[in-house]
């Protein structure tokens, strides 16, 4: 699995991901300032899943995910504090079963919702 972690969320959550079989990229590296359309066409194009803590961003993609099969999914960390969203992102890792459609990651756990 293939991670593009949006701009709002810390950069360890893409650096976190070094001792998994996944790979994932910081946006603020690639694509830092893009509007949120630019880097839906990239996950158009590589079918990396969206991690994010931005509502709206996600709704936008889970809207695209309805009548596409191109994109990955959405993982939507719902935690305010940089400590708590390393830390869900890290249980998350270590048994992401599939990511079709929205995954939203709470201290109180996983919830996994599809789109259309």
């Amino acid at each position: 699995m293939r991670f593009l972690v949006d701009e709002n969320l810390p950069r360890s959550i893409a650096e976190s991901v070094i001792r998994t079989p996944f790979e994932a990229i910081w946006v603020g590296d690639l694509l830092h300032g893009e509007a949120d359309e630019v880097i839906m066409e990239r996950l158009r194009e590589t079918g990396e899943i969206l991690v994010t803590r931005d509502v709206r961003f996600a709704n936008m993609v889970g809207a695209s995910m309805a009548s596409s099969s191109e994109l990955g999914g959405v993982v939507l960390i719902r935690e305010q504090n940089p400590g708590w969203m390393l830390q869900v992102w890290i249980s998350f890792l270590s048994d992401p079963g599939t990511v079709e459609g929205l995954v939203v990651l709470t201290r109180k756990g996983i919830r996994r919702h599809r789109f259309g």
